[in-house]
């Protein structure tokens, strides 16, 4: 990943992968994240996720992880939440109620900093990371992850021949997540991009029990 490519992205208005409106996998299964008392989301942007998740039942509360300090800066703005914002190390922690953002590199960042979780959604992370990127980053995902974590997982299949986004089929997800348990949860035409629609590209979820 090249930081200076998402932060031009982010500069330019060009995040096209931004949802105004939570995920419909998120809200069609968020039942894979209910009684987790800690809610990880990697690669968060300024999602609307973030504050649907930290809305239901139980009151999780809600970490995101983002490369661009734009995007969470953004975030607390739009969503008109408190924050407190400071530095710790090569980290700038955005701090609300019960959601927090802390900026910075994702494959960087361990327990010392954001603690265990008991659940992940990932939407937008991994179809953002090229092929060669993936194994690292579910190494690290799971180093943050509670034994017996559950993560939701948005992957997005198409046939283009590059991104981001990259598409993930469930053969390299099992693959990826060998030892967990995965159930793939079901499919949707994509909303974010009208050239990977014309492709036929379709999101796809899944359940996975770490």
């Amino acid at each position: 990943m090249d930081p200076d490519f998402w932060r031009t992205r982010w500069a330019e208005g060009r995040i096209g992968w931004h949802q105004g409106a939570p995920s419909p996998h998120l809200v069609s299964h968020a039942r894979v994240l209910e009684g987790a008392g800690r809610v990880l989301v990697p690669l968060c942007g300024k999602s609307v996720d973030l504050a649907w998740i930290a809305a239901r039942p139980g009151g999780p509360s809600v970490v995101g992880v983002e490369l661009v300090e734009e995007a969470a800066r953004a975030f607390f703005e739009e969503q008109s939440i408190p924050v407190h914002r400071t530095h710790d190390g090569p980290f700038v922690r955005y701090e609300g109620s019960t959601i927090e953002i802390v900026v910075g590199d994702i494959f960087e960042i361990t327990t010392a900093e954001i603690g265990r979780f008991e659940a992940c959604f990932d939407r937008a992370a991994m179809v953002a990371m090229p092929p060669s990127m993936r194994g690292a980053y579910v190494a690290q995902l799971r180093s943050l992850l509670e034994p017996g974590a559950r993560v939701l997982l948005v992957a997005l299949e198409h046939d283009a021949p590059d991104g981001p986004p990259f598409s993930l089929r469930e053969d390299e997800v099992r693959a990826l997540y060998a030892g967990a348990k995965v159930t793939r949860l079901g499919a949707i035409e994509t909303e974010t991009s009208a050239a990977l629609a014309a492709r036929g590209a379709r999101e796809v979820a899944y359940e996975i029990e770490i």
